[in-house]
């Protein structure tokens, strides 16, 4: 359990809020980027955040260090203006129960708990329980994406008198990759953890059919989250033959990503469900056309004339679209014209950091 906190000359001038998330603010995922580049904004707008991360591992109430958080909540002054990660507040509904009178508390939601691929019944209904006792006791939501606010209303999971805010992920400005070239081998790209959701196994067995095609196949993400999904798909990269074709690098910093991005030529994300889909933005904001699925947010994330789609879970469909992006150079240049019309319309950071602070002025007053 670590607090660090911004530090100003005018300190006496600027506004504080805490942030509370499971484990660092420093990690590579989607959602913890998300976090990073607000608390970053706000700092920089004259919002000293002090930052809370909380060890275990979340959102399991029977994984995660509930003694840690409930310490955590307990130091925060009283009237203080609090945003948690979703991840960790909704295995929380004891910690937020206690601390709602006395502290202004917003959920940061990227996607319902109950939502991850996977999940026993049993666990899923636990941890939708949890999530809506904890979500009840906050004066504000803010989530990713205007799916993720459907997805709410549909499991009942806010109160309706808490207002639900939609402030979406933004990119950094990035030049665009250079086009393939006609002849040129096609440099494919996913990135996300290797863990069921993501469905990179999906592509595997996908591109497993089209060993004629000219393509390589660069897998970008965490092997620690799901060994055995991890494990599943090294093993089936070997049986099938792809292993010179294709590089699991696991998990890189933003300067390495960015490297593999300005070399590719299209972006592959078949995940199962996501609560935004930042992969495809930043892919978008380099010009890359996407191989897509349509699970949760996605549909919304990836423009139609910047991807090709098809239902999560459907490797026949995945491997159609595969096939057409590698083997057909005018489906390739129709796609990478909308992907560069995407890049245009891309949203900064700056933005999103605006968009939240409206949420936390308005829960402050």
């Amino acid at each position: 359990m670590t607090a660090r906190g911004g530090s100003h000359p005018r300190a006496a001038a600027r506004r504080r809020w805490h942030f509370v998330l499971p484990g660092s603010l420093e990690a590579t995922t989607g959602g913890t980027r998300y976090d990073r580049r607000v608390v970053a904004g706000l700092r920089s707008a004259s919002w000293d955040a002090a930052v809370h991360e909380l060890p275990g591992d979340y959102p399991r109430p029977e994984t995660a260090d509930v003694a840690a958080a409930r310490c955590t909540f307990a130091r925060v002054p009283d009237g203080a203006l609090v945003a948690v990660d979703g991840l960790a507040l909704g295995a929380l509904p004891a910690e937020a129960r206690a601390h709602a009178r006395r502290l202004r508390l917003v959920a940061l939601v990227h996607h319902p708990l109950c939502d991850e691929t996977g999940l026993a019944p049993a666990v899923r209904d636990a941890l939708l329980a949890s999530e809506r006792a904890s979500l009840a006791h906050v004066r504000a939501v803010v989530v990713t994406s205007a799916a993720t606010a459907r997805r709410l209303a549909e499991l009942d999971l806010v109160p309706a008198t808490t207002p639900v805010h939609v402030v979406e992920p933004g990119v950094d400005a990035a030049p665009p990759s250079p086009a393939r070239r006609p002849g040129e081998t096609c440099r494919l790209v996913s990135v996300g953890g290797l863990t069921t959701r993501k469905a990179h196994d999906d592509t595997a067995n996908a591109l497993s059919g089209l060993t004629e095609l000219d393509w390589t196949w660069t897998v970008v993400g965490r092997t620690d989250q799901e060994s055995a999904c991890a494990d599943a798909l090294l093993t089936r990269v070997a049986a099938d033959g792809l292993r010179s074709r294709v590089e699991i690098t696991g998990e890189l910093d933003d300067a390495s990503l960015a490297a593999v991005l300005e070399r590719s030529h299209v972006l592959v994300h078949p995940a199962r469900y996501e609560g935004y889909g930042m992969a495809v933005a930043e892919a978008l904001s380099r010009a890359l056309p996407a191989v897509v699925s349509t699970g949760g947010a996605l549909g919304d994330t990836a423009p139609e004339d910047a991807s090709l789609r098809f239902e999560p879970g459907d490797v026949d469909g995945l491997r159609d679209r595969l096939e057409r992006v590698v083997r057909d150079a005018n489906v390739y240049a129709s796609l990478r014209a909308g992907a560069e019309r995407a890049r245009s319309a891309t949203r900064p950071w700056e933005r999103v950091a605006d968009a939240f602070r409206a949420v936390l002025e308005e829960v402050a007053e």
